[in-house]
């Protein structure tokens, strides 16, 4: 990274660290709009523009900054991409009671997450000058509105600003497009060009200078506009390989493209299989695991798949369950235990938090689990586009499912079937087997296995 000079009146060139690039992502870090959606393709530079426009600021001892992401397992590459900048700056980095970069003047840069609405009642307390939401459509409206009204400052020097990235789709898509519809609605009454600031009361635009309202702008991006990314036909290429909506809402930007049910899986594409491949077919076979963060709401789900030399992707088993982190553990480990009898191969993927506690529950799995093979991973990129690439073969006709009665398949079904529009523990397990099955090394199996009819079907 290079150091922004935006707040700089003269800069020796050697001292840049980073710099914008010219267009949508200068455009962004010079608005002074009280509120900014910058949104778009993939690749647009977005992130790095959020994490630059703090630095406007933290020569000031009283600056505070929160950086969020919907669920704390994504906040590893905003540590990863802060790390190559801020401690030439003098900032340090603690990771505990919470994830903060303190600057040498007394400033701070909070990273956190909210996943759950009832999470805006953390920051109740708290006052914060600058809000950065990555991947905006991530969050419901709730949780953005909620945690902005902690913005505010009695220093005229300080900002309180809201500034988000997102790429169209994902659960929030709805509102955000309804909330910069002047921006992204071609049917708006008086459309508003890129850039341009219109002034809000609520929901209900108003004229500027009208009491209690805000400025707010949206500011498109493309992967055009990151010369260095634009230039790795890789990268495209990979974007090629999304279902239809996606491609469209990650590669072209397109806000008024909307996935419908069953765009990302559809049941009477998948083929059922009345048992589970025998080992010498079996490339790779993994489990993955998508733990609940609380007892009650949230499911833990492990999913069981397989990939045959013939290409096929086999859904094995899932297990899902709620309960406290004890019960988690135990049933963890029951399962890994039943996996290896099964096949000795079989891989335990589970998902790493950033930071020290991430690393203890993986540790923690380790030395409970000895004889189990564990692999921790830290998952990247959005939940369609990590979700993707198991979608795309599904859609073809290159995944099939177990269906011996040995757990529940429907239910399997219906949440796959709804992404993105409902719940997703399935399917972030599934995204992550899939990921784990191809950086499982291939171990041929015995030639000993009763092929429980599956080769005769």
């Amino acid at each position: 990274m290079r150091k922004s000079s935006l707040s700089l009146e003269s800069v020796d060139p050697s001292t840049i660290l980073w710099s914008p690039n010219p267009g949508p992502q200068t455009q962004f870090l010079q608005s002074n709009a009280s509120e900014i959606c910058y949104g778009g393709a993939a690749g647009g530079g977005k992130s790095d523009a959020l994490f630059a426009i703090p630095l406007h600021f933290v020569g000031n001892p009283r600056f505070r900054a929160l950086y969020l992401r919907r669920e704390s397992k994504y906040l590893a590459k905003a540590i990863q991409r802060t790390s190559e900048i801020y401690p030439q700056l003098g900032a340090r980095l603690t990771l505990h009671p919470r994830i903060v970069w303190t600057f040498p003047s007394g400033a701070e840069l909070w990273l956190n997450h909210c996943e759950h609405e009832l999470d805006v009642r953390i920051y109740d307390s708290f006052e914060f000058h600058l809000n950065l939401w990555d991947e905006l459509t991530h969050f419901t409206e709730a949780q953005y509105t909620g945690i902005n009204a902690r913005l505010r400052t009695t220093d005229i020097t300080l900002p309180t600003w809201s500034r988000a990235a997102t790429n169209p789709g994902g659960t929030g898509h709805e509102w955000v497009f309804q909330r910069f519809a002047p921006w992204l609605n071609p049917k708006y009454p008086h459309p508003a060009l890129p850039g341009e600031k219109r002034w809000f009361r609520g929901s209900e635009e108003v004229p500027r200078g009208t009491p209690e309202s805000l400025s707010r702008t949206f500011i498109p991006a493309l992967l055009e506009d990151n010369p260095y990314l634009n230039k790795d036909d890789r990268y495209k290429a990979q974007l090629r390989q999304l279902p239809s909506v996606r491609f469209e809402q990650l590669r072209r930007g397109n806000w008024l493209v909307k996935p419908a049910r069953k765009d990302y899986w559809d049941r009477d594409k998948i083929r059922s299989l009345p048992g589970y491949p025998p080992k010498s077919m079996v490339k790779a076979r993994v489990r993955a695991w998508d733990f609940g963060a609380t007892a009650k709401g949230d499911w833990s789900v492990g999913v069981r798949g397989s990939l045959l030399h013939s290409g096929l992707v086999v859904i094995e088993h899932v297990v899902r369950f709620r309960g406290p982190p004890d019960v988690v553990h135990a049933t963890f480990a029951e399962t890994a235990q039943s996996d290896k009898e099964f096949d000795s191969r079989t891989v335990q993927v589970i998902p790493e938090d950033p930071g020290s506690a991430g690393k203890f529950v993986v540790s923690e799995l380790q030395r409970r689990n000895p004889l189990i093979t564990i692999r921790a991973r830290r998952p990247s990129g959005d939940k369609q586009a990590r979700f993707g690439p198991v979608s795309s073969r599904a859609l073809q006709g290159n995944v099939a499912v177990v269906d011996d009665g040995s757990w529940d398949l429907n239910a399997y079904h219906d949440e796959l079937d709804d992404f993105p529009f409902g719940r997703d523990d399935q399917v972030d397990a599934t995204s992550d087997m899939y990921a784990g099955l191809h950086e499982t090394q291939s171990v041929e199996g015995s030639l000993d296995d009763n092929n429980n009819g599956w080769m005769d079907r």
